[in-house]
């Protein structure tokens, strides 16, 4: 077969790496072989001479650019990466282009001398960094009946090192190398570190800190020295450090100014760097950073930043990245022992101190993303007023949304596919019901199949038809359709079973699935093996609870889980920040929602002068008092709290809450959250309530209508200005992921001028000086 001829844009270098002299390779000889061209390398290669041997061949193809052969230089070096042979001593040949023939040079010779190698390995060393990703769980333990804190390793993520340079300003970052984590979440990365100190400024792309520029700006104007703005895609200048000096003490010696291109003079910047520390302020936080007031930049290790990516499905997907706030400062021969702790995007081992029962049996461990809410935290007794809240006695929170059941079938069962099903237990209690498919949320497993790379299989779990039935397919039946994965590595969400989707939130509007009213529910599963040969589903069992510890199941027990629902129909209008709905509410009335000075003895209708209405003026001395009429409530009693702050300025908020006095107006449960209600007079009117009333006891609490009075001064409504009032509404529903302040919520804002009357003119507020003073205080300065 003939060889193919390369483009005539590509050429091609062939010869032998010869060691001089009595110079033999011992067991780790290694040398990079590179073409550059213009600084550039172009291509390179490491080369590997065994014990003894003083000689090996290397072949190099690159492409120099253009049609023509171009001359390049060919170097040697030490195994370092591409852009630290610039700064390397390096044994290197001139081939002109002439030398090339059909964009070939054959025979090249490269020597590398004992002295020349010995000088490599007093200034390169290799660094190694060893190290652990995990996901830092607090899960419930089952012994100890209590939280603990595990961590879960996480595998098969990218981990990244850099080596970081900062210089006042001007900072950037290079990898030196990568490695992923394995099985147990370990991972090691091992680079040649050579002792170049003026190596990062011979490279390119650079970046200025905004923020620390900013604060190197602030610190020059209080040592009153002229200091530059620094230029977007910088190549660092050294210059303007010799100018400062300069005109903050004329006639100080110049340095020697380093041009990119060019070495930095050292002696000349360490007595610039001296002579600057003499005059610039002190700054911690920048000393910190060891950026201020003069680090040289003369190192001779590097400084560690991690970034980790992972893949769990949807594309690569940062899962820990670090900030030079975290920079480990010279590192020698290495790090050991790090731990990264991934964020919530990461894919992680799914079992933490817990392992699987033996049985044939389902072990249900509760809700949640990382089992936040483990079934001894919901209340299972469904004779009990709090059966199915999560936290009951304390937050008694309710569930809505996409809610993941977490638990495992015993190591025993063989069951293939399994279906969930659904009862409401109330209001209007239901059978047995199979869940419908549209309410199985699909979710992804990730099974380990080791190297090569990709190590993991991806698998979508969403309902499919099988011998007549909608089912969800098992890990075991998986594992035996898949024989490449490893059966005794878990993959992510193992401990998955359902992804229940119990509402359907679209943009702009929401509401619970058919034939899902709030109410209290039990879910189970029934599970069956598969006859292949027939395609029939057999063995049919409803999943027995798993005994504790020595015990057999009960098949007359079923694992089941009991959850209180709690979701919401609503809809957004535009133009408008509140959204339309009753889960939670709030509003501020369209009449009287201001009152200067309130007479608490008289009707708001014959108080109607001292309103101020949306866009109004309230005009208010020192001493007076503002009151503040809104609603805050939840038509199913799961209100949790309310806030009511006053924004204004530029980024300017007070809490009128914890500065007023609240009351109710008239519904007497102020709150402002469920938990103040249990307490003082609050709990006192609980407990005078009929036996009848919602309110009595947990875990209701409806909100209603209320108001705040607060004291005008210097800290409230201070100066002459537009404030916006801004009232947040939280539900206590969760999905046991999802924070509730981010889950059911509404907002609503009122607006309105505020004008000091006792500060108009005043010369320390100037945004009353331009405001006219009332009609009667005009005609007194007129009389004046």
């Amino acid at each position: 077969m003939a060889e193919r001829k390369l483009p005539k844009k590509h050429q091609s270098i062939s010869g032998q790496l010869v060691l001089t002299g009595e110079f033999k390779a011992s067991e780790d000889t290694l040398v990079k072989i590179a073409v550059a061209r213009d600084c550039r390398i172009l291509a390179s290669t490491v080369v590997r001479l065994k014990a003894g041997q003083t000689k090996t061949k290397f072949m190099l193809r690159f492409a120099a650019g253009g049609k023509r052969p171009k001359g390049v230089r060919l170097l040697a070096g030490p195994d370092v990466d591409d852009e630290a042979l610039r700064s390397t001593t390096v044994q290197q040949v001139r081939i002109p282009a002439s030398a090339f023939e059909d964009g070939n040079f054959k025979n090249a010779v490269l020597e590398v001398s004992d002295r020349l190698y010995r000088n490599w390995l007093r200034n390169c060393r290799k660094i190694i960094l060893r190290g652990r990703v995990v996901c830092r769980r607090r899960v419930w333990d089952r012994i100890e009946q209590q939280y603990v804190v595990c961590d879960a390793p996480v595998q098969g993520a990218r981990v990244t090192a850099f080596d970081v340079d900062r210089f006042w300003w001007w900072y950037r970052r290079d990898e030196v190398g990568s490695d992923y984590t394995d099985l147990n979440g370990n991972f090691e990365i091992s680079f040649t570190w050579c002792c170049w100190w003026w190596r990062p400024w011979l490279l390119r792309r650079w970046q200025v800190d905004p923020l620390v520029a900013d604060r190197i700006r602030e610190l020059a104007e209080q040592a009153v020295i002229p200091i530059p703005i620094p230029r977007p895609d910088p190549v660092p200048d050294f210059t303007i450090f010799e100018k400062m000096v300069d005109q903050s003490a004329p006639g100080t010696v110049s340095f020697v100014t380093a041009m990119p291109e060019q070495q930095p003079g050292q002696s000349g910047f360490v007595t610039v760097g001296e002579q600057l520390k003499k005059i610039l302020p002190a700054a911690a936080d920048l000393e910190k950073m060891r950026i201020w007031p003069w680090y040289p930049f003369f190192d001779c290790s590097p400084d560690i930043l991690f970034k980790v990516t992972q893949d769990c499905g949807e594309g690569e997907t940062v899962i820990y990245s670090e900030d030079t706030g975290n920079i480990r400062w010279n590192v020698g021969d290495g790090l050991e022992d790090i731990v990264l702790v991934a964020n919530e995007d990461a894919c992680c081992s799914p079992f933490c101190c817990d392992d699987p029962p033996d049985e044939d049996c389902l072990a249900v461990y509760g809700l949640g993303c990382t089992t936040a809410y483990p079934i001894e935290k919901i209340e299972q007794d469904i004779s009990d007023p709090l059966a199915g809240y999560g936290n009951p006695g304390s937050d008694d929170r309710p569930f809505g949304g996409t809610i993941g059941i977490r638990g495992v079938f015993g190591d025993a069962s063989e069951i293939d596919y399994y279906k969930p099903q659904r009862r409401r237990i109330a209001p209007h209690p239901t059978g047995w019901q199979d869940m419908p498919a549209d309410e199985m949320a699909a979710f992804i497993r990730r099974h380990y199949i080791g190297p090569p790379w990709p190590l993991f299989k991806t698998e979508t779990v969403k309902p499919v038809p099988v011998a007549g039935e909608t089912v969800l397919k098992t890990i075991h039946r998986f594992r035996m359709e898949h024989p490449e994965v490893v059966p005794f590595v878990d993959p992510s969400n193992a401990d998955m079973l359902i992804n229940w989707k119990t509402a359907d939130d679209k943009a702009g509007h929401g509401s619970p699935m058919p034939g899902l009213q709030d109410g209290l529910y039990e879910l189970r599963l029934v599970g069956y093996r598969y006859d292949e040969e027939n395609d029939k589903l057999v063995d049919q069992q409803i999943m027995a609870l798993c005994p504790a510890e020595e015990g057999q199941p009960d098949p007359a027990l079923h694992a089941g889980l009991v959850l209180r629902l709690d979701n919401r129909s609503w809809s957004r209008t535009s133009g408008t920040v509140h959204i339309t709905t009753s889960e939670p509410d709030c509003d501020f009335p369209d009449i009287c929602a201001v009152v200067i000075n309130e007479d608490p003895d008289l009707p708001l209708n014959r108080q109607r002068e001292r309103c101020i209405d949306a866009c109004g003026i309230a005009r208010v001395r020192a001493g007076d008092t503002i009151t503040i009429h809104f609603k805050a409530s939840d038509s199913d009693g799961h209100l949790e709290e309310y806030s009511l702050t006053a924004h204004w300025a530029e980024s300017k908020v007070f809490n009128i809450l914890a500065t007023g006095t609240l009351a109710g107006d008239p519904d007497p449960l102020v709150g402002p959250s469920y938990a103040h209600t249990f307490l003082g007079s609050q709990a006192t009117y609980r407990a005078g309530l009929p036996p009848t009333d919602d309110e009595r006891a947990r875990p209701f609490w409806y909100g209603g209508n209320f108001k705040v009075s607060v004291t005008v001064s210097d800290s409230v409504f201070p100066t002459c200005c537009a404030y916006l009032l801004r009232l947040w509404v939280w539900k206590r529903t969760t999905n046991g992921c999802t924070s509730s302040r981010y889950f059911h919520n509404n907002l609503c804002e009122f607006s309105f001028t505020v004008i000091r009357e006792d500060l108009i003119g005043s010369p320390n507020n100037p945004s009353c000086t331009e405001i006219c003073p009332p009609e009667g205080d005009r005609n007194t300065s007129q009389d004046e």
